[in-house]
């Protein structure tokens, strides 16, 4: 066994094999939805320009605006409201402790983290674990944080080993990985050496898996493969857009200055500046000297209207609706209207999808932590006294999302809700119902009264300053 852990570490660090890339590029990933593009871009120019100088005059003038930040938060819809989570036997202990360990996990906030790594990378892992404490806690690891193994004949895409990358950087006996199988859990180095003084203080010198099988929940998006494929789309474009801006605004800067050109006279003898008299002589033919000014000229529009489609095409094929101002940026709102542009968009096709996905993901996760995991913590005395209680028997999970809406506009509601009562599809007080929740029937009563009473004043006052003026 020792053997095959040298063999395993070997084969996540080998650049020669495929895992290794999907860790280098779903970490350039990870460090672009959290705004570190700088370094991104700055390596995209380096591979394009050789001069030096002008490689550091593009960097000076790099446009970090961060469209995948953006549109993964777009697309990660399936927790924009809180689901609620219950216990399909509808036993009150199991619901009381559901709704313990909810609060404990901060399960909300660590679920709509999980979807925004899902939609970065196409799969993303759950791992509930005891913090010092010993409060049960739950962990999201982004793809690049772990990797997957399979000896499963008859289904390829279910991982029978799992890595986790503690601390893959430094020297190799200061790296750390955590090899997890269902029977085996242990620590070793950058080598694939045990840590034994570790599993030492894990009370694990055997190694062993207590759990009995892996406990984490690894959310795939695709069904048949370990790891999903992964697409480019959203990095290239993201790249490609802040190398554009970077040349607009690496051109806008020598746009703000001219350029002489002399020709027929010696430019070291002038003295050129404001409030010079420069003396150009003729020459020995009588070849008359001249001073021409060429100004760089540059179609920022045509570069705007590009990026512009850039993204509309993204937001196309993300299944985004493209927003309404596409078609009216300029260099004055190109930042905000692309801004605008995503924010305006919308995911719908998706959303239902996604939330079958995280369904069974959560079910398959609370019913793991319930019946393998929590009574082994609560028999080997690790949890905290206050969460050591068990789940019955034959429970079982059920969790219901909430329909997602359409973020629309006030405008766009008052549009909508005015079409149905002019079509006669709806009444006075539920339309404004409809565009005030909160309201109450009585306040809603009164505004009526209110509207009405307006429209009679301002009724009799037309009726009173539009009458003719009759002669005497």
């Amino acid at each position: 066994m020792a053997t095959e852990y040298k063999e395993i570490i070997k084969e996540i660090k080998s650049s020669n094999v495929n895992n290794y890339q999907r860790i280098v590029e779903d970490t350039e990933r990870f460090m672009t939805f959290n705004g570190r593009l700088r370094e991104v871009v700055k390596s995209a120019i380096s591979r394009e320009f050789n001069n030096p100088k002008t490689v550091g005059e593009l960097v000076n003038r790099i446009v970090p605006i961060n469209i995948t930040q953006k549109i993964i938060n777009k697309l990660s819809r399936v927790y924009s409201e809180d689901p609620v989570r219950f216990a399909l036997d509808r036993n009150p202990g199991d619901q009381d402790l559901i709704d313990m360990y909810e609060s404990a996990w901060d399960a909300n906030n660590f679920m709509r983290y999980s979807n925004q790594m899902f939609e970065l990378h196409k799969i993303t892992m759950l791992q509930p674990y005891l913090d010092m404490g010993g409060i049960p806690r739950l962990r999201v690891l982004p793809s690049q944080t772990f990797s997957l193994f399979s000896e499963d004949q008859t289904n390829p895409s279910n991982p029978t080993m799992i890595v986790v990358h503690l601390q893959p950087d430094g020297e190799e006996e200061n790296q750390r990985y955590a090899i997890w199988t269902d029977e085996k859990h242990v620590i070793v180095d950058g080598n694939g050496e045990i840590v034994w003084k570790e599993m030492e203080l894990m009370n694990n010198e055997d190694g062993e898996n207590t759990f009995g099988e892996l406990p984490f929940v690894v959310i795939n998006k695709d069904l048949q493969l370990l790891y999903p494929i992964r697409d480019d789309d959203l990095i290239t474009v993201q790249i490609i857009i802040n190398l554009l801006l970077t040349d607009l605004a690496f051109a806008l800067k020598y746009m703000a200055f001219s350029t002489m050109a002399i020709i027929g006279a010696d430019s070291e003898k002038m003295d050129i500046g404001p409030a010079s008299l420069i003396q150009m002589p003729f020459g020995p033919n009588g070849e008359k000297p001249e001073i021409n000014i060429v100004k760089p000229e540059l179609d920022s529009d045509a570069l705007i209207r590009t990026v512009e489609n850039l993204v509309a095409y993204l937001l196309s094929t993300k299944n985004l609706s493209v927003g309404t101002v596409a078609g009216k940026l300029d260099v004055n709102n190109l930042a905000s209207g692309i801004s605008k542009m995503i924010d305006q968009a919308e995911a719908t096709e998706m959303v239902n999808t996604n939330q079958d996905i995280f369904s069974r993901a959560e079910k398959k996760l609370w019913e793991k932590f319930a019946h393998k995991m929590l009574p082994v913590w609560v028999e080997g005395g690790n949890i905290n006294r206050d969460y050591a209680d068990a789940f019955s028997p034959d429970f079982e999970f059920g969790i219901k999302f909430k329909e997602v809406k359409p973020v629309m506009t006030e405008k766009e509601k008052i549009e909508i809700v005015q079409s149905k009562l002019q079509a006669g599809f709806t009444t006075m007080r539920r339309a404004i119902k409809e565009l005030n929740p909160d309201m109450s029937a009585d306040e809603i009563e009164m505004l009526i009264d209110e509207i009405n009473k307006e429209k009679v004043e301002f009724t009799d006052f037309l009726t009173r300053n539009m009458e003719p003026e009759v002669e005497e």
